[in-house]
């Protein structure tokens, strides 16, 4: 016999003398031994748990256990109908059961108690049914209460409840966030027993896609000792008229039976105030007023603050550095136990993954290295195109790789200027954030290569082989999927290119480059203007890509050099024309160019940038 059918028949034996008066007999049940299994402890605590939210009341906690007692024991509906014209549990009924025992009958206290009732009870039609409303008691309210954990099946996909006695791995990056936000909890909770917030609180968490930001409240949540309900309003928000009222009254109770904190996450940005406004008046303000705080996980451009009255908290989580990718591919490396040495410095550089796109590339990476696979570079590379998005588009098509530089037959001077791209990328993090020039140039880091010269000098094969040799995966973008006759769209399919390359970490090249990339004239008609317009976006966007930008021509004197000229860092380099008889020839005429700042910086110990290139350069 389990603690559920043990508290049944105790409800059932109280009732019986309640009944004696009426003519009421005896409920007969099979006879059995109670049976202290793993779940009795659990499920005692569960029924005491029960007993404090209803706080006490006689007729809510007779009306709970008749409801217990009518779905264990189904014959206990036949004898409640028999000996007490009880046709369906309500609070009513249970208060008239207890008026021979001296019970008050009030309304004002039986609208309290079905308010109460209405949170763990099914019942039909409103979640705060009135004291004569019929209450059932469903099956995943029975399975709880007999230390069941399964959702029901309705949130399934939907929900998912976080218990602080879940392990969790450290936090690599960053471990002063969890205890920014436990002191944020705890003024809250201070301020709510002193009685300065009401309508519930409601602690906004912003960050990129995978920056943590539900891994920081659960990190939060374990220390404080609670759980956490998480809830995808993406998929809430699916039908146009929102979420059934149903669906929100399960999410609720879940809630309310553990505990446990809500959090909504999947909530974006919108190009309006409806997505936000729609939240609130669909997801929000249905589920009232809860014991703890209502968290957000959204993307910082989702804006709540000024369509709630709600007292909100915003907590920013800031973009990863290249220091925190260092921290996070060390740390997740020691956590899942490999033992083959990695390059954290150069992954930190090479790929700028989030935090949630690191644990599953090292996670993958263990997997492989106890399958006997050996941990290299390409192993590294192909691990994290794995865990990050693919670069599904079809304005950017993949380019196979598998040249190497000694595959190029170019003179030395133009090799080198490939090592010079190839180190510029994989010393970010010496020459950033150890020399302190991340401060003097925060912004429009990105690397931009320009290739000149007749078709077949090997262009194409030194993007390959520049991708190849920083492990990153070549796009080329399909020029006839972006430009358009139509003013505007080349712009806003050059964005989509750009957004999809910087979310799945690629190299993009643009062949045949001088196609977008024009002059900038003066202005003599309408055309002129437009077409200054395009190219000044897309030098922008170039600059403002935190990536390697790479570009090709055939034309030998190209305006693409001049409009290139305003990048941050580019490099430009000519392919000498094949003559007759010779594998290549024609003098190199490379010319690299850099900010003025870069090349009259100081650098820690008083030596000139010149010389700290000559350093690190291969």
């Amino acid at each position: 016999m389990s603690y559920c059918e043990l508290y049944a028949r105790r409800v059932i034996a109280e009732l019986e003398p309640l009944l004696r008066p009426q003519g009421g007999g005896r409920l007969a049940l099979p006879v059995r031994e109670p049976e202290r299994d793993a779940l009795w402890e659990i499920s005692e605590a569960r029924f005491s748990r029960v007993h404090e939210l209803l706080e006490g009341a006689d007729a809510a906690l007779l009306a709970f256990g008749l409801c217990v007692a009518v779905h264990v024991y189904p014959e206990t509906a036949v004898y409640l109908r028999e000996h007490a014209h009880i046709g369906a549990v309500t609070v009513e009924s249970a208060a008239q059961l207890l008026g021979g025992e001296g019970y008050a009958f009030a309304p004002d206290r039986l609208e309290e108690s079905s308010r109460a009732l209405g949170e763990l009870l099914w019942t039909e039609g409103s979640p705060s049914p009135d004291y004569r409303a019929p209450l059932e008691a469903d099956g995943r309210l029975i399975d709880w209460l007999g230390g069941g954990n399964r959702l029901p099946e309705a949130l399934a996909g939907i929900c998912r409840r976080f218990s602080p006695a879940e392990p969790l791995h450290p936090f690599f990056a960053r471990p002063e966030l969890p205890d920014r936000l436990i002191g944020e909890l705890k003024r809250l909770a201070a301020a709510e027993e002193a009685g300065e917030l009401a309508g519930g609180a409601c602690i906004q968490i912003t960050g990129g896609p995978g920056a943590g930001k539900r891994f920081l409240l659960q990190t939060a949540a374990a220390r404080l000792g609670f759980g956490v309900l998480f809830a995808d309003a993406e998929r809430l928000m699916e039908p146009e008229e929102g979420p059934c009222a149903s669906l929100l009254r399960l999410i609720r109770r879940e809630a309310v039976l553990y505990g446990d904190a809500l959090c909504f996450h999947g909530l974006v940005s919108a190009d309006d105030e409806r997505a936000p406004r729609r939240f609130l008046r669909c997801c929000l303000e249905p589920l009232g007023d809860l014991e703890t705080p209502v968290f957000l996980c959204t993307d910082p451009g989702f804006a709540l603050l000024p369509y709630t009255d709600r007292h909100t908290v915003r907590f920013d989580l800031p973009p990863c550095t290249r220091a925190d990718r260092i921290a996070l591919w060390q740390g997740f490396w020691e956590y899942y136990g490999l033992k083959a040495e990695g390059d954290f410095t150069r992954y930190a550089a090479t790929y700028k993954t989030s935090p949630r796109d690191i644990g599953k590339a090292v996670r993958q990476l263990a997997r492989l290295e106890r399958a006997g696979e050996p941990v290299d570079a390409a192993t590294v590379s192909g691990a994290c195109y794995m865990a990050l998005p693919r670069a599904v588009s079809g304005k950017i098509v993949q380019v196979p790789q598998g040249w190497t530089l000694d595959d190029l037959k170019l003179p030395e001077d133009q090799k080198r200027m490939l090592r010079h791209v190839c180190t510029h990328v994989l010393r970010r993090h010496q020459v950033y954030d150890e020399w302190g020039l991340e401060s003097k140039y925060p912004y429009g880091k990105a690397v931009s290569v320009l290739f000149a010269g007749p078709p077949g000098t090997g262009k194409t094969m030194a993007a390959n082989i520049l991708a190849s040799i920083l492990g990153l995966a070549l796009y080329r973008v399909d020029l006839s999927q972006v430009v358009d006759k139509y003013i505007g769209e080349s712009e806003k399919r050059l964005e989509q290119v750009f957004a999809t390359a910087e979310k799945s970490n690629v190299l993009l090249f643009f062949d045949e480059a001088d196609s977008i990339f024009g002059k900038r004239s003066e202005v003599k008609e309408a055309n002129d203007r437009f077409a200054n317009i395009q190219v000044s976006y897309i030098l922008q966007r170039i600059e403002d890509y935190d990536g390697v930008v790479l570009l090709a021509t055939n034309l030998k004197k190209t305006s693409t050099r001049r409009s290139c000229a305003g990048c941050a860092m580019w490099w430009s380099s000519s392919f000498p024309a094949r003559p007759s008889g010779r594998s290549s020839g024609g003098p190199a005429c490379p010319k690299r160019r850099r900010q003025a700042e870069w090349t009259s910086a100081t650098l820690p110990g008083g030596s000139s940038w010149r010389a700290a290139q000559s350093r690190i350069s291969p």
